[in-house]
């Protein structure tokens, strides 16, 4: 199970080893192919459970069907008709208090013995584009969310516990004036690549004293709504309870879409997702509707040329670098899908076969050969083996990822993914900085004085995130993403100025 060190708002979790994965896989193997024809989703509405198959679905692949009941029936229930019922909810409740509480729930989320969480593993597994390992090493981490000290410094990081909880007086030029942070009715449109983000959406809301209703993934139908009822047997009563929401319907559904996002019934909007999916989203919300996107992004590493001086500096640079594109299969936007190394080809295509191998060698809880590996993928990869002095390919013969070394220094014409990596060799940084775009989330940097020197011109080609080396994966929270404070913007921040005379 993992371990947690948390220091200065920084969480590490330490992953499953191996030997606790291979006791796990025992129980995983009759999980992957669930014993039901047709999933059941159940609704979260305001603390209570809502089952029903009015509607059917197939899952993204095809291969599976769920069935959910139908939203429409449940809009009044739903939404938060009264608004003054949210600030009297919350209005002698402190966040310390809601931390109280959700440290219990992270207490109940354990998985060894929440039955709710286990077959929310087992039946997210066909769902999910992970492998059986990952997805319960992410139901394993969840509790962890919910400790003290990141919950802490996810909200005190980013509001300040103090707006939340009371009016803060600050500086004016004249007058005085207070600021208060208010929570908001919100919808969250969650990704379902990684199980986390579900739990780490719920705090969110929790934290802001918000109203939450939250449009479940397709992906992953069941992780947030396990958890919410995990919270109601905790306390059935608690005003966070009462404030969340978690229900299924599938997007461009036009009718419900145009009645739910409104501005009688939602303040703001934190949107994850696909391209198609925010272009929706989009042409639904007008005046009144502050929209947060979190857009698809990719992430690529920099690797300087003080990691090519010998043997060792390469294989340890190849290491750290395995982690950044190994993690969670490259399912999540922060692992890196190409790396720019300073050095020669031949060089380069040596850090390929290191890299490869530390790719292969990740814990089944990080990372695995990947769930599917696409025909298209691999006619793609199989093409470049016979393009001789363009390009060098690692691996890919058994769907197990592969690397591809571009001697030439052009990018390959496709979207790496699936444990895909293309490393490209450069000698003059003006050269990749023209392959750095808006698009372009995370970039881990070898070695880390290397930051100082490309900081300035990555930021203003669109970069948000820059780590060391090895560390596009740790878990921190309180901390920016995709280039704003998502935690702030989801407050209604209000403002009471008194004039000087009074």
């Amino acid at each position: 199970m993992p371990q947690n060190e948390h220091k200065g708002g920084f969480i590490q979790l330490k992953y499953p080893g191996v030997w606790t994965m291979q006791k796990l896989m025992n129980t995983l193997t009759e999980m992957i192919e669930p014993s039901l024809d047709t999933i059941p989703i159940k609704f979260f509405i305001r603390g209570k459970i809502i089952t029903g198959d009015d509607l059917e679905y197939t899952s993204r692949d095809g291969k599976l069907s769920f069935s959910s009941p139908a939203p429409e029936k449940y809009l009044n229930e739903i939404v938060l008709r009264d608004s003054s019922s949210l600030t009297d909810s919350f209005d002698d409740v402190t966040v310390q208090e809601i931390i109280d509480f959700l440290v219990k729930v992270g207490e109940a989320l354990d998985f060894e013995s929440n039955k709710l969480m286990q077959e929310a593993c087992k039946l997210s597994i066909p769902f999910n584009g992970l492998t059986p390992s990952i997805i319960e090493a992410s139901y394993r981490m969840v509790p962890f969310f919910f400790t003290e000290p990141v919950m802490k410094a996810m909200i005190d990081n980013e509001v300040g516990i103090q707006f939340l909880d009371d009016w803060v007086e600050v500086p004016t030029l004249e007058g005085r004036a207070k600021v208060r942070a208010y929570g908001a009715k919100a919808l969250h449109i969650i990704a379902g690549n990684v199980p986390l983000v579900a739990a780490y959406s719920i705090l969110r809301g929790a934290l802001t004293k918000s109203d939450n209703i939250i449009k479940l993934p397709s992906n992953d139908p069941l992780t947030a709504t396990a958890i919410l009822e995990t919270m109601k047997k905790v306390d059935p009563t608690h005003p966070v309870v009462k404030h969340f929401s978690a229900i299924y319907w599938k997007g461009g559904n036009e009718d419900f879409e145009k009645r739910l996002i409104n501005p009688y019934n939602l303040e703001k909007i934190i949107a994850w997702g696909g391209h198609n999916s925010i272009r929706n989203i989009k042409k639904l919300v007008g005046p009144g509707i502050d929209l947060i996107t979190l857009d698809p992004k990719f992430s690529v590493s920099i690797i300087g040329e003080e990691a090519f001086v010998s043997e060792e500096t390469m294989e340890l640079a190849a290491f750290l670098a395995a982690k950044d594109s190994a993690a969670f299969n490259q399912e999540a936007c922060v692992t890196s899908r190409t790396h720019f190394v300073e050095t020669t080809p031949e060089k380069a295509a040596i850090y390929s076969k290191y890299l490869y191998k530390f790719m292969q060698e990740q814990d089944p809880s990080f990372s695995t050969r990947p769930k599917s590996f696409p025909d298209s993928l691999k006619e793609d990869i199989d093409s470049l083996r016979f393009m001789e002095g363009l390009f060098e390919v690692v691996g890919g013969e058994d769907g197990e990822g592969a690397v591809i070394t571009s001697l030439a220094g052009e990018p390959v014409e496709f979207f790496p993914s699936c444990k895909t990596v293309n490393v490209i060799p450069f000698d003059d940084y003006n050269e990749i900085l023209e392959q750095i775009t808006i698009a372009t989330q995370t970039i881990g940097i070898y070695p880390e004085k290397l930051k100082d020197q490309l900081m300035s011109q990555l930021v203003s080609r669109g970069v948000q995130r820059f780590v060391s080396l090895g560390r596009a994966a740790a878990l921190n929270v309180g901390l920016p993403h995709d280039a704003i404070q998502p935690i702030r913007r989801a407050c209604k921040w209000i403002v009471n100025e008194i004039g000087p005379a009074i």
